[in-house]
């Protein structure tokens, strides 16, 4: 008979050994069970980085949406800013031609009002 054999007992099959092929059999079974369970700790772990990813993509996604909302908010509050800027300083300008015209109009008036004292005072003194 061979080495390793298959003998049919009715409906069962048998598979007989030498002491050779028992050996080689033990290591291959010994040796695929150790790389089943390293292969289940390897499926379980890679579920939990799964999950780490997800979690830090979520993270990710909530952090680029705040970013966007503060980008926005920011570019609304510099273009309120620089049109409030603008129109105080448009004030700021009717403001000043206003007071130099006062002043222009105000000197002017006493300047003349001035020499309109100093005239009285010559003919009062002449």
């Amino acid at each position: 008979m061979c080495q390793n054999c298959l003998e049919y007992c009715g409906d069962v099959v048998v598979m007989t050994f030498s002491p050779i092929g028992m050996q080689a059999h033990q290591n291959y079974v010994m040796h695929t069970d150790q790389a089943n369970k390293q292969f289940k700790k390897l499926v379980k772990k890679d579920k939990a980085l799964t999950k780490q990813i997800e979690a830090q993509k979520s993270k990710i996604a909530r952090c680029q949406a705040r970013l966007i909302s503060w980008k926005r908010s920011i570019a609304q509050n510099e273009k309120e800013c620089r049109e409030r800027n603008d129109a105080l300083r448009r004030q700021k300008e009717l403001i000043a031609r206003h007071c130099q015209g006062t002043v222009k109009r105000s000197a002017g008036g006493a300047a003349r009002f001035s020499f309109l004292l100093q005239q009285k005072l010559q003919h009062r003194r002449g």
